[in-house]
């Protein structure tokens, strides 16, 4: 009896495993990724070779098509305050976006989409001209690699450029600038999971 018990047990943690490995290797189903680090903007105000360096984040998720193709909607959010003796004025710049991705076996992989670019912040604090958010349409491309933490965990690193034409920057009803558009190049690390 007690032989019957433990071939009982082992044929149950056997089914088990083979269960969740077929899980494990499903090529679709939903996937969520987190990250962040660092950005590098460009807008048309900062002139033609001025950059500025903030944290950059996103929050990402979507249906795996297979285990090659993904799609899915993300934001990702560039911050910087504007100078050191003002840290609680700032710029920041989003992106709302609908991406495709490819993933090669290997875990590199390529992505695309369109964005609908956001800028808003506290400019001048002391004469107390705050952004409106402004939008305007844009783009999205993107490389990277993904490595396998657990069977649904991979831990992401990637490359993305994101640009925007936001058209008129506005405080209120008034028109700050116009012309606006922006460029962030950004490198993150986060995590995937399917």
């Amino acid at each position: 009896m007690r032989g019957f018990a433990l071939k009982a047990i082992g044929a149950a943690l056997c089914s088990l495993l083979a269960v969740s490995a077929a899980q494990a290797q499903s090529p679709s189903g939903p996937w969520l990724g987190i990250g962040g680090g660092l950005g590098w903007a460009t807008a048309d105000w900062l002139g033609p070779s001025a950059t500025m360096t903030g944290g950059s984040g996103y929050i990402r998720g979507g249906w795996a098509l297979s285990d090659h193709v993904r799609i899915g909607g993300e934001v990702d959010l560039w911050r910087r305050p504007v100078d050191n003796e003002q840290p609680e004025s700032a710029y920041r710049l989003f992106d709302i976006a609908g991406v495709v991705s490819y993933h090669a076996r290997s875990g590199a992989f390529v992505r695309g989409g369109l964005t609908m670019g956001v800028v808003a912040g506290d400019v001048d604090l002391y004469k107390g001209a705050t952004l409106s958010a402004s939008k305007g349409p844009g783009a999205i491309v993107g490389i990277g690699f993904e490595s396998p933490v657990s069977t649904h965990v991979a831990g992401t690193f990637g490359v993305n450029v994101r640009w925007a034409n936001i058209g008129e920057l506005r405080s209120g009803q008034t028109i700050l600038r116009t012309g606006w558009s922006q460029r962030v190049i950004d490198a993150t690390i986060g995590l995937t999971f399917r």
